[in-house]
């Protein structure tokens, strides 16, 4: 929780109790953290941050499907996100460089490397046997060499690991300066995407069959909104496209000045951010109409699930366009700038977090602060290197199923309540105040005490009870050790806000408190001193069993002040543990 008041007391300039002159503390944090040089670059930032790779296949998805200890959850579910995002920029990277080629090497089966299998297009077997895309069999065979199951964890593919430890190095030139640099290349990486998605769209408009992938996705169906799991994919979403409850936007807003307009930021960034969901789904769904088309199938039987609609459903439509190598360059080099411009901030939250929290030591001179940059590089890409190997999408898909739902709403119902109940509306409200020159609206104030944490608990809860078995395609799930290590992976995060407050509690005296009322009172024992003197345990050289010194009132208990209180007992008379002294003295004689 102090952790949480102290970001609050940065972000907002309020000091132990005390306002900092805006003067002053800009100068002073500028020295130490650094600012945004303009207004644009913290837009730009949030919005390539908000702005990822679920945007383009997730989102898509899903509209196919249904029509302290908080700032330690978050910095632990960004690590966690960050280790696996990177092995998809791999991902776009190795079809990136096989794209260069005159013939995609998707676009057939002649390839050393395909399976008896393959067909193209609609072609079929004449064995009756299933057949495979040759899209498919390219990302399963080639790019992957995947493994039957996640039991057969293989080894690391080289080409896969060259282009994930590429990935790691673009972050690290990127993020060497911290936001100084970040915030001079999302010019570029949040603005440039939007340019090849309108390309892709208007290509996409052109193909036969496009009207029906793009009537599929506006038509809604109205039966499934009676299922609250259509709730649930809605809410993990948002939570996933936005980046929220990760830290990040609270992190970036941190380098903005006191006086920012956070209201106008917490509005442009989400309404940007949903925009861009929904203009990529016509994008999508104008391919995959076309796909329909070609193949003679509905288009639903021909959309998938995360890294099956990025790198076999979408190459496949883009192995039937006219120009296809150019198409496929450009694709693949939007989904990088996409993912990279969202991996850049993840980097730099997780950077800027623990070099807060560290201060003294990580921002010591430019030397140390970039050797920790270099650290933090090279410990997520070698915790990522089992991604790479033959089974490693298995892993990759246990991660990403595990983190993306739990941890985000339990940190997002937590930081709620920290907020309005703990923190304190009044105080969180006096903080805006200070900032816009005047108080949130009551509607914020009933959203942020009562509908969102209400709404977040009740998806918790209707995704517990409508829990399955994490697994990989439809017909792939995932063994019980894996799942018990998905369960794992999913408390790490959320066991990090109570097992904070546990920590921080018995550091700072809990732990004494705890052990001294765990133990027996120093009046247990036999009511008569008859009794009490016959046990050497009530000698007046020892207490009663199990006892500690602690001090006690008149009836046994403990003093406000911390002295011993005395018993009740004859006048004038010492009394030890219920004995008096001429008591113990006798019982002493006689033993």
């Amino acid at each position: 929780m102090d952790r949480l008041r102290q970001k609050f007391r940065q972000v907002t300039g309020r000091h132990n109790g005390k306002v900092v002159p805006e003067g002053t503390s800009q100068t002073q944090q500028r020295l130490e953290r650094g600012n945004w040089g303009n207004k644009l670059e913290f837009i730009l930032t949030c919005v390539g941050y908000s702005v990822g790779l679920g945007n383009v296949w997730r989102f898509p998805y899903l509209a196919f499907k249904n029509g302290g200890g908080i700032g330690f959850s978050m910095v632990i579910t960004l690590a966690l996100v960050a280790t696996y995002y990177n092995v998809i920029i791999g991902y776009c990277f190795f079809y990136f460089f096989a794209s260069m080629t005159d013939r995609l090497p998707w676009a057939h089966c002649d390839n050393v490397w395909n399976s008896p299998n393959c067909v193209v297009g609609n072609e079929t077997l004449a064995s009756g046997e299933q057949a495979i895309s040759s899209s498919e069999d390219f990302f399963t065979r080639y790019v992957l060499d995947q493994s039957p199951t996640i039991d057969e964890i293989g080894t690391p593919r080289w080409q896969l690991v060259l282009c994930l430890m590429l990935a790691w190095t673009v972050v690290f030139v990127v993020l060497v300066r911290g936001i100084k640099s970040l915030g001079k290349v999302v010019y570029f990486t949040a603005t440039f995407p939007y340019l090849l998605l309108l390309a892709l769209l208007i290509r996409g408009a052109t193909l036969e069959g496009s009207a029906d992938g793009i009537y599929y996705y506006l038509t809604p169906r109205w039966d499934r909104l009676d299922d609250s799991s259509v709730w649930s994919d809605a809410t993990t979403q948002v939570f996933y496209s936005l980046s929220a409850c990760s830290g990040g936007l609270i992190m970036m807003s941190s380098f903005n000045k006191f006086s920012n307009n956070c209201l106008r930021d917490a509005l442009i960034v989400p309404l940007i951010d949903c925009l861009t969901s929904f203009f990529s789904g016509f994008v999508i769904f104008t391919v995959l109409g076309f796909m329909a088309h070609a193949k003679g199938a509905k288009v639903e039987d021909v959309a998938a699930d995360g890294p099956g609609l990025a790198f076999v459903a979408y190459p496949e439509a883009i192995a039937n366009m006219p120009y296809p190598v150019v198409w496929a360059v450009l694709f693949f080099f939007m989904m990088l700038i996409i993912g990279f411009s969202s991996q850049f901030s993840i980097i730099e939250t997780l950077v800027s977090s623990v070099s807060d929290e560290y201060d003294f030591i990580l921002r010591k001179n430019w030397r140390v602060s970039m050797l920790f940059r270099v650290s933090i590089c090279c410990a997520l890409f070698l915790l990522a290197l089992p991604m790479t190997t033959q089974g490693g999408i298995y892993l990759l898909t246990l991660i990403d199923t595990f983190v993306s739902g739990f941890p985000l709403l339990f940190v997002g119902l937590f930081e709620c309540f920290a907020l309005c109940y703990i923190y304190g509306y009044k105080n969180f409200a006096a903080d805006i105040k200070m900032m816009l020159g005047r108080e949130p609206f009551i509607y914020w104030r009933i959203c942020w005490c009562f509908i969102t944490p209400g709404l977040l608990f009740a998806v918790i809860v209707f995704k517990a009870i409508e829990y399955t078995p994490a697994s990989y395609g439809d017909d792939y799930v995932f063994p019980n050790w894996a799942q018990a290590l998905g369960w794992l992976i999913c408390l790490f995060p959320v066991m990090a806000m109570p097992g904070w407050f546990l920590f921080y509690y018995c550091r700072n005296g809990g732990w004494k408190v705890a052990f001294k009322v765990s133990r027996a009172l120093p009046v247990w024992g036999p009511a008569l001193t008859e009794n009490r003197i016959k046990d050497p345990r009530y000698t007046c050289s020892s207490t009663a069993p199990g006892s500690s010194d602690v001090p006690q009132d008149s009836d046994g208990g403990v003093t406000g002040d911390g002295t011993v209180a005395n018993m009740k007992k004859e006048p004038n008379i010492p009394v030890q543990n219920g004995v008096s002294s001429i008591q113990c003295e006798e019982s002493a004689a006689n033993q």
